[in-house]
């Protein structure tokens, strides 16, 4: 049965007649080389066993490691989820993905999915993993997908050494969120270029010039920002066009409608799908309401996440197809509109 889906892989409760699928990465003594203590499954039969207990996990706590299926093959791929096997009894994150599938992303994506429902869904606080010292490639899976070292400890029942890493859900009420000023352009720099130093410095000068628009021109440019502590996790934009003044605007985008458009969002992956990007354009319409009766946003047609977001906000899509220019890309776009 389906729980709940990501991009690519779809997310299910285990049935017995699913054991010879499974014993494809049960029983494989790479996959299961750096899992428990390193033995892979010697039959179908011991898979079987496996998933009745899964099934018994199920039905105590309402969630356990899911077969993830492939969407494209609709085949299992491996196995993804959250279990309480552990002595504490805390939510617990484990992964096995088929070794023909290995290097596809696949496990990021799973983990990441994982750690969605059990926040959000399951409104968890907190789910620890735990990984065997040598094992890089899940350390980098943990460590993209949001987790943080806590430990090296001690597990009695593998008698070796592991680490254990920790994710805790971020609380959207804790955030403050602000209006940009100069002081946060090198926060924002290093957001956008995700720490790429290639990158900072060439963002570090598009910041300071759209700040430096929102001091002089506050009436017609405004950028709100999210913090988490001293962290700063999204940023998002308002400005307003018009042909006559804004060159810029037409020589990228020609013939849009002038009036506001939302622009510029950004939200830090490990606070992605977790309602901070809806948030934050809510404060952003609030602005606006004051100041228009309607606005708008362009975004690319392939935003297929972002325009389910906004149309969900209320916006309704104006038109299509209109060509869009970067720097190194062409794309076509979506235009939505808003009615305060």
């Amino acid at each position: 049965m389906k729980v709940f889906e990501s991009k690519r892989l779809l997310y299910s409760t285990w049935d017995e007649s699913d054991a010879e699928q499974a014993f494809r990465f049960y029983g494989d003594p790479e996959v299961s080389k750096y899992i428990g203590k390193g033995t892979p499954s010697s039959n179908i039969d011991s898979v079987k066993k496996m998933i009745q207990k899964l099934k018994k996990h199920h039905d105590e706590f309402g969630y356990m490691p899911w077969a993830i299926i492939n969407k494209k093959s609709d085949k299992i791929v491996g196995i993804s989820g959250l279990h309480n096997f552990n002595e504490e009894k805390q939510p617990e994150l484990g992964f096995r993905i088929l070794r023909s599938e290995w290097g596809k992303g696949l496990a990021t994506e799973a983990s990441k999915a994982c750690i969605n429902f059990g926040f959000n869904h399951l409104r968890m606080n907190n789910i620890v993993a735990r990984t065997h010292l040598k094992n890089h490639a899940t350390v980098r899976v943990l460590e993209k997908s949001g987790f943080h070292l806590v430990k090296e400890e001690y597990l009695k029942e593998i008698e070796q050494n592991v680490y254990l890493y920790k994710i805790s859900r971020q609380n959207l009420n804790n955030l403050k969120i602000q209006q940009a000023s100069l002081l946060d352009v090198k926060n924002s720099a290093r957001l956008h270029s995700c720490d790429d130093q290639s990158k900072f410095n060439e963002y570090i000068k598009v910041f300071e010039n759209e700040f430096k628009k929102c001091e002089e021109i506050p009436d017609k440019h405004t950028y709100f920002l999210a913090y988490d502590s001293n962290n700063l996790v999204s940023f998002a934009g308002a400005r307003h066009y018009e042909d006559s003044q804004d060159e810029e605007m037409y020589k990228t985008i020609k013939s849009l409608p002038s009036g506001w458009y939302l622009r510029g969002l950004r939200v830090h992956n490990n606070w992605q799908r977790r309602g901070l990007a809806r948030m934050i354009t809510k404060r952003r319409l609030k602005w606006l309401s004051s100041r228009t009766n309607q606005c708008f946003v362009f975004l690319s047609s392939e935003q297929k996440e972002t325009i389910p977001m906004y149309k969900n906000l209320g916006f309704v899509e104006k038109s299509r197809g209109w060509k869009f220019k970067d720097i190194k890309i062409q794309k076509k776009g979506v235009l939505l509109s808003y009615e305060f």
